[in-house]
């Protein structure tokens, strides 16, 4: 699938991720839930009453609305019928964006970058398919909370607030990020039940608290994780000297050093290790994004025209 490139550019530009919209619309198959939230909108789900899609026939039972019977299959049958509609329910869309400092890196591209354009397309697919959309932008220093709306200035806003976090992510900044515990918690106040919500992170600090938040939020919101990653932190180089810094602290290692590489393989693993138990303790989805291919490239996997549904869809 062709555009949304994995920009090498420093920072999400708005523009760029307005131009995003027309990408989108190739994720056609985006999950389409049982909502759980009893309120009016465009999500089919399995409540029953007066709505805008056929369900079946039953034989009338005393209440019933009398302009819901079926006068064909009354006529034919001599007995009265009812139809029954399903009721049209709510699906708001959250999209968690980290853009906390460790976002900051990438080989091929940026992982802040590369979040922002994730979730850029998720927010307009959202908005295509009708539903209310908004979320969380986790930035260095402070993070931005849009409720869901069915807006284009909702998601406008947006982006305009992924922009400004991934801008704010190269300027110096001495204020310590929130945690991903403590922006799980904060997701919890803004997620009504029948949400799907969307957490694009690299996950570096998750831990047993996020896991605890996750069961939280599983109870009653359709998860999806999107996995933020590069190939150097799947693998660092066998050999040489490398300058890493955190935009505070500078630091010089040696990849030749076996202990470090053994130290980097063991966190790698505990950390997916841990994000693997929420993926199957709490039944949330799981994409994997990677500064080495197109973002809209495994989301066209898991949403596009040839995807299967059921690999990507929340349960």
């Amino acid at each position: 699938m062709a555009t949304a490139l994995a920009s090498p550019a420093l920072f999400a530009e708005v523009a760029e991720l307005i131009r995003l919209r027309h990408a989108a619309a190739q994720l056609r198959h985006f999950p389409k839930i049982n909502a759980r939230a009893q309120l009016a909108g465009s999500q089919r789900s399995r409540f029953r009453g007066r709505g805008m899609d056929f369900d079946e026939v039953r034989l009338y039972q005393p209440g019933d609305d009398i302009r819901a019977i079926d006068w064909r299959v009354t006529a034919r049958t001599q007995v009265a019928h009812t139809k029954l509609y399903r009721e049209e329910k709510e699906r708001p869309i959250v999209v968690l964006c980290d853009l906390r400092p460790p976002m900051l890196f990438g080989s091929c591209g940026l992982k802040s970058v590369l979040a922002c354009e994730a979730a850029a397309l998720l927010c307009w697919a959202g908005l295509a398919a009708n539903d209310q959309v908004g979320g969380i932008v986790a930035g260095p220093a402070q993070q931005a909370d849009i409720r869901p709306r069915r807006s284009a200035h909702a998601v406008l806003d947006y982006l305009h607030r992924l922009s400004e976090a991934s801008l704010a992510l190269t300027e110096p900044h001495s204020a310590a990020p929130a945690t991903l515990a403590e922006l799980l918690s904060e997701t919890k106040k803004i997620v009504k039940p029948g949400t799907s919500l969307f957490v694009i992170s690299d996950f570096c600090d998750i831990d047993a608290d996020c896991q605890r938040h996750f069961s939280e939020l599983a109870r009653h919101a359709n998860v999806t994780l999107l996995s933020v990653s590069d190939p150097l932190e799947q693998q660092l180089p066998s050999q040489g000297r490398f300058a890493i810094t955190d935009g505070a602290v500078p630091l010089t290692f040696n990849a030749a050093d076996r202990a470090l590489q053994e130290r980097h393989q063991q966190a790698r693993s505990d950390q997916q290790t841990l994000l693997q138990q929420v993926v199957q303790r709490y039944r949330a989805a799981h994409i994997e994004l990677s500064t080495s291919e197109p973002v809209l490239t495994p989301l066209g996997r898991a949403y596009g025209r040839t995807s299967r549904q059921a690999s990507a869809t929340p349960r």
